[in-house]
């Protein structure tokens, strides 16, 4: 399950964490495994923490030093030092 957002702040942060809770039935733990990227620690990201029937998401964060650990970004960092100019438009449809 993921989302796609053309910002990243806490606010769309939270509304993909209202759409985990929505989808992943209720008697299900949720562990989140993700980067210390600001966003994820925010004061509005602990707030939505903190109601007891949220007490079934789990935040992992790696550490700081960390990044080569993330496929993700391992990926994206690979098509980007492939990609020239004239291939701005393959990043664009990546985007959609």
């Amino acid at each position: 399950m993921g989302s796609c957002q053309p910002r990243q702040r806490a606010k769309e942060f939270v509304k993909f964490l209202h759409q985990l809770e929505k989808e992943v039935p209720p008697d299900q733990e949720v562990h989140l495994v993700m980067d210390n990227y600001s966003t994820h620690k925010s004061e509005v990201v602990q707030r939505w923490l903190q109601p007891k029937k949220r007490r079934r998401f789990h935040f992992h964060f790696t550490s700081t030093s960390s990044s080569w650990l993330n496929q993700v970004e391992r990926f994206f960092a690979l098509i980007t030092d492939r990609m020239g100019a004239s291939d701005l438009s393959v990043a664009v449809g990546l985007e959609q």
